[in-house]
């Protein structure tokens, strides 16, 4: 006998797949009439649908989380201060790595339903923000990165834009003028590192310096993710440039690929920071493991951790204070300066 499926529950009942899935996977915080909820229940068990006898009514105190990679460090961070609040709030986590293939997103999703996950949050900017933003209607959801107007998910952020300019202000009041940005696919997947770029390019045109500023990118994200995707892209990328421009200043879309460029300076007999200097982003544990360390962009990601795991698990708990709606707690991001930047060397 053909196994029935979720989908042919919601189409007999005339609902949404979405909706089936949170009602027979016992999610008595979603808001779903109980007219609804008993029409599809009577709908499964007519089917015979399997799953139905095995649900429970006491659900353990899960978190579901979605990361990016589990190689780069700044997702190794988020997982484990994520962890270490909702722990102390008396919750476990169930976290999903999409390993950066954005068809896994709703799959995980629906899986992190299956396994009775109170509440979820993402810590990327899926690329499938509508499907999100629809299961929130049913279960809380917080996106801990970047968003726009368009997504209706409340968004613990940092203001992308201005990080940009921030470092782009640092590096041209320091004297550098010859600046090249090296990142990851500017157009797929991240809003905040297209923002970023964009707030650091703005200034520079600003200053009357456009036209010395270079973004370098590759085309896309890896689909086989593994360590060394970022070292390498600021190795390659890093030498690409340099043969061809005197670049005195580099920043990296992520620590990683900083560190990358300050390899490939390295082998080029060149000094850190006396004549070239170097900035990543995420201010993460690797900042301090080479050698100059390494100055980066602070995103405050331990604090807004925090207040996402404490707004996720205030609406999971206090659903009579819980509507349908969207705001944004934009961070403003900071500069921690380390022996990897300096002034521009005298000509």
């Amino acid at each position: 006998m053909k196994k029935v499926t979720m989908e042919q529950i919601a189409k007999q009942a005339g609902v949404s797949q979405t909706t089936v899935s949170f009602i027979l996977n016992n999610k008595e915080s979603a808001r779903i009439s109980d007219e609804t909820r008993q029409k599809v229940l009577n709908v499964a068990k007519e089917l015979n649908y399997t799953q139905l006898g095995d649900m429970k009514r006491h659900t353990p105190k899960l978190i579901g989380l979605m990361v990016q990679s589990l190689t780069i460090p700044y997702f190794i961070y988020v997982l484990s201060c994520v962890s270490k609040y909702a722990y102390e709030r008396g919750y476990g986590i169930v976290f999903f790595n999409t390993e950066r293939q954005t068809d896994r997103e709703v799959e995980f999703l629906n899986s992190m339903l299956k396994q009775n996950v109170r509440g979820i949050i993402v810590t990327y900017t899926p690329s499938n923000p509508e499907y999100f933003a629809e299961a929130d209607k049913y279960v809380p959801i917080v996106l801990l990165g970047e968003s726009d107007s368009t997504y209706n998910m409340q968004t613990i952020g940092t203001n992308s834009f201005k990080a940009g300019e921030m470092m782009a202000s640092y590096l041209y009041d320091l004297g550098h003028r010859e600046v090249a940005f090296i990142s990851l696919p500017i157009n797929t997947i991240s809003l905040s590192r297209k923002r970023r770029i964009e707030g650091a390019q703005k200034y520079y045109e600003h200053m009357g310096a456009g036209d010395t500023f270079y973004i370098l990118d590759t085309d896309t994200e890896e689909d086989n993710f593994d360590d060394n995707q970022e070292l390498n892209l600021g190795r390659n990328l890093c030498n690409q440039i340099m043969d061809h421009h005197k670049i005195t200043a580099f920043i990296g879309s992520g620590d990683l690929v900083a560190i990358g460029i300050c390899q490939a300076l390295n082998n080029r007999g060149l000094r850190i920071p006396e004549d070239v200097s170097v900035m990543g982003i995420d201010n993460t544990f690797v900042c301090n493991t080479c050698n100059p360390t390494l100055t980066s962009l602070d995103l405050h990601l331990s604090s807004r951790s925090k207040i996402a795991v404490d707004e996720l698990i205030n609406r999971i708990e206090y659903p009579q204070n819980n509507r349908y709606f969207s705001y944004l707690v934009d961070y403003s991001p900071s500069i921690v300066t380390r022996g990897s930047t300096g002034p521009v060397a005298a000509k």
